[in-house]
Parts: structure tokens; sequence; C-alpha cells
């Protein structure tokens, strides 16, 4: 296997930038060798020294910190975090009301279960004066349902607003974590009679949808997060198809995609964060210039591999496995929030990406996939993700923007 994964390594990166679909099966036993002797070194230091040590990595890379003390002020302030009913969506909601004082709202298909997710977030909050709300069913796979969902925030924004609540009028951060890993058929179709995909449209779609419609009433600096993963490495294609609006179109729709559309999802979300930034953000050079607030700040980020609820349609054993060798989703979560409220990344244009594994490769290269796969968890670190070598992404990213504007109908406040 890790012959076989060296050639396919040695032979991608000659062509392309990205590993074929099918290769991610032989990293497995490459990444679980290289978890467990992660592991070793951790127990080993513990138990035998005495001493607590970190996973071996880049000594230089430190994760960002998502303590109140070291964050933005955001006591008050709206966040929405999509699919917070359960798993690492729900622990980024917590996180978000009960560390930092926000005011949430749970983006959810079920009424029932996230009006249940807001109590337990409440009843576990202390001190702070964060809290869980639910507004509206959000369906990412309708459209209609996204835009519903839209009105009542905007609604319920213009109320704060119109009650003097000035923190609560806009929206300060948007976590598009919501997805899924298996495939269908949409009752959406493109052209009348085209079914969409429902994992593209539920992962990427509808999220972009959300987005434009919710633009309007962020707060200037806002923060837009897009769960990505590991999977994005695994995107294969050529640089021609990646920069084609084909191409992002045929993965939209459901049977067209060239393989399975779970991966071109990922890449998307990198290359969403890519093009909402050139478009209605800013970093570094602006503060330095002394020009108005950013925009908008937005990044992708990978959570882990994450014993979440994603996985609850596989057997048992496979989830028991899980139970083993993946982190938990209060780990998972992190990648998330430190995207969502870290002072850190204001002072970082190159932070795009976030991962929760030690850095053992070159920081300025993409990581080697069986390092991003499964290891200890080291927490939210900035990391070189993979895109086209020749623009960063810009083109791949200028395509998808296209094709997924032209399938929802998003409109997009002026630039």
């Amino acid at each position: 296997y890790q012959s076989r994964t060296w050639i396919i390594h040695n032979t991608m990166l000659s062509s392309s930038p990205y590993y074929p679909l099918w290769s991610f099966a032989p990293f497995g036993p490459l990444a679980v060798a290289y978890t467990f002797a992660q592991h070793a070194w951790i127990a080993f230091h513990q138990r035998i020294l005495g001493r607590t040590v970190p996973p071996l990595g880049n000594s230089d890379q430190a994760p960002l910190s998502i303590a109140p003390s070291s964050t933005r002020e955001l006591d008050g302030k709206i966040a929405i975090v999509t699919g917070s009913n359960t798993g690492i969506g729900f622990e980024t909601a917590k996180a978000l009301v009960v560390d930092h004082g926000m005011t949430v709202i749970l983006a959810c298909r079920s009424r029932d279960k996230a009006e249940l997710a807001a109590k337990q977030i409440n009843d576990a909050n202390g001190k702070s004066g964060g809290k869980a709300i639910f507004l509206h069913p959000l369906d990412l796979s309708s459209f209609q349902s996204v835009r519903h969902f839209s009105a009542q925030v905007k609604e319920y924004c213009q109320k704060q607003q119109q009650q003097g609540t000035a923190a609560a009028s806009s929206i300060q951060v948007l976590v598009n974590n919501a997805g899924r890993n298996t495939s269908g058929p949409s009752n959406e179709k493109y052209n009348q009679d085209q079914p969409l995909d429902l994992l593209y449209q539920s992962n990427m779609l509808g999220h972009y949808l959300l987005t434009a419609e919710l633009l309007p009433i962020m707060a200037p600096g806002a923060r837009i997060v897009n769960l990505s993963s590991v999977m994005h490495h695994f995107c294969g294609g050529s640089h021609d198809n990646l920069e084609s609006v084909d191409f992002w179109r045929n993965c939209a729709l459901h049977g067209r995609a060239p393989h399975d559309p779970y991966s071109p999802s990922k890449l998307a979300a990198l290359l969403f964060s890519i093009e909402l930034n050139r478009r209605f953000g800013g970093g570094k050079e602006l503060k330095q210039k002394q020009q108005p607030t950013p925009r908008i700040r937005s990044i992708a980020v990978n959570p882990g591999a994450v014993n979440s609820d994603i996985w609850r349609d596989f057997p048992r054993f496979i989830v028991l496995l899980f139970n083993l060798v993946y982190i938990n989703n209060q780990q998972g979560c992190q990648t998330s929030v430190a995207a969502a409220v870290s002072d850190a990344v204001d002072d970082d244009d190159k932070a795009i990406y976030l991962q929760p594994y030690p850095v053992v490769w070159n920081p300025q290269q993409p990581a080697f996939p069986a390092y991003e796969m499964l290891a200890p968890f080291a927490g939210p670190l900035v990391t070189r993700p993979r895109l086209p070598t020749q623009d960063e992404g810009a083109r791949a990213a200028a395509a998808f923007w296209q094709a997924s504007q032209e399938i929802t109908g998003a409109q997009w406040q002026s630039e």
C-alpha cells in the first residue's frame, strides 16, 4: 500500500495538483499507521517518561486560540450555523453561545430538533449573555426554503434594529456547516428537467444561495466559514476541467458529475471562500492603508475526521471503529470556531484554510493527504490548501461562481 501510495503521489504531482478519487483508499493504511505512530510517541512520553508532549510536527506552527480573551468582541452579536442541531454544528453553535456570548440562530431542517438543541445549549449556558434561538426551518436542498429562511432572518434583524439592539441588527458570523455524504436526485430542477444532485446542492449550492441572500445584512468585517474537508485533495481532473464552468455545472447535476460529487463539493467550499474574499473582502493591506473595515472575511475549514452524525447511516461496526481513530465533535468544531472568532486571521491574508492536525510537512506546500486524514488533535492550524497552482485557484473559483449563480439564480449586492 505504501509503495503504491507514493507512486500515486509522484504521478499525480507531475500532471495535476489533485489526486483521483480512487486513490483515497490506498492512503488509508498509511494514514492509520501514521496516526498510531503519533499516538505511540505521545503515550511513550506520558507513561514512560512522565511528561506531556505535543504531537510530532512543525514547532513553528502554533494553533489559533479560541479563548475569549484572544478573540473579537462578540457579545450579543448574531451568528448563524447551518446543521446545528447535532454533531459539529451543534458544538460550534454551543461554543459561540457559551464561550463568546453570541446570539446564534440554529439553521436546521427540523423545527423540533432545532428547538431541542436550542434548549440544550441555553441550559448549558452559565454566565454568558449569549443564547441559541430558532426562527424558521432551513432545507438547503430547496432554494425556496433558503429564501424563506433568509427572509425570516432579515425580519428578525430589522426588529432588533427597531428595538435599539444594534449588536443584533446584523450578522457577524455565518457558518456554512451542514452537509451530507450520500447522493441522489434533488427535487430541484435545472432547466426544468434536469434534477440537481442532492449532495452537491445540500453541501454547496444551498449555502451559496444562503450567503447571497444574507450578505446585505452582514456586519462590516463579518466572517463566513465554509466547511471543506481533506477530500478536497481528491478532486481529480486537470487544470482545464476545474477551470471550466461546464465542470462545475455537471457536478451540480445528478448523474452528470465526472465522479462522486462529494470531493468537488469540498473543493468548492475553498473556491467559494477565495471568490468571496476577492469580491467582497479585504485584509491586512486595507487596515494598513486605513481603509474602511473590510466587508467580509471568508475562511474554509477542515474539521478533521470527526465521529459525527454525518456517519449515522453507516453500519454500526464502522461507527465503532471511527470511535477509536476519529476526533470528537468538541475537537471537530474548533477549526470552525477559530475561523469565526480569532483575531489572528485578520493579520494573515493567507489564512484561507484551517485544519486540526500536526503540520509535519513544509507549511508552504499543501499537505500530503495521509497527514490530513487522521492524527492526534493539534488544534486549529493555518494550512496551505491544495489549489490549482497556476493562479492560486482564481480561475477555478470564477468558474465555480458562474455555474453556481446560473443554477441558483442568486442575486448578489454590488461588489
